[in-house]
């Protein structure tokens, strides 16, 4: 699901789904670019096993298939270093009460950082000079474009939507 190459063209991360249906994002990395991307290049495997990831989520039960954090997030985006990924996870605080922020994870490091807090923040799309993060914010009937600035983590709100309108992958 949801395939994205780096800017170098050397690496592409998408998520997964095991036989057992837990969600993973696997990252491949080719030789060069006129290489094709093949399985066999699988370089990492960030699943809600690894200590990295998992640290900041609420843990499900162990019986949850789809567990977080991995399970939860439904787009990554590319630093123009080619060595983060931005991404977004949704954490289910109830059946009824979900939480939506943007998180970055460093390759070299394998680190996590949560960028924001209760941001209700989804598609995440990081600018071409790796200072800006665009992304979708949900709101009670409508959506907004919203707009990160990764230095002094500041949120702004570029446009709402109108009432049952749905803003998408900026």
């Amino acid at each position: 699901l949801s395939p994205t190459i780096s800017p170098d063209g050397l690496k592409m991360a998408y998520i997964s789904k095991s036989a057992a249906a837990i969600r993973s994002v696997t990252i491949l990395r080719r030789p060069d670019t006129k290489t094709p991307f093949s399985t066999d290049q699988k370089s990492d495997t960030l699943s809600q096993k690894l200590n990295e990831w998992s640290s900041i989520a609420n843990p499900l039960p162990k019986n949850h298939d789809d567990g977080p954090p991995i399970g939860t997030i439904q787009r990554l985006s590319w630093f123009p270093d080619s060595e983060k990924i931005v991404y977004d996870k949704i954490n289910s605080l109830s059946r009824f009460h979900e939480l939506s922020d943007l998180h970055v994870y460093d390759l070299a490091k394998k680190k996590n950082i949560q960028l924001t807090t209760g941001a209700r923040a989804r598609e995440p799309a990081i600018s071409p000079s790796g200072n800006f993060i665009a992304f979708v914010a949900l709101d009670a009937g409508r959506t907004h474009l919203g707009l990160l600035h990764l230095e002094s983590r500041s949120l702004k709100r570029l446009y709402s939507g109108a009432l049952q309108a749905r803003i998408s992958y900026p």
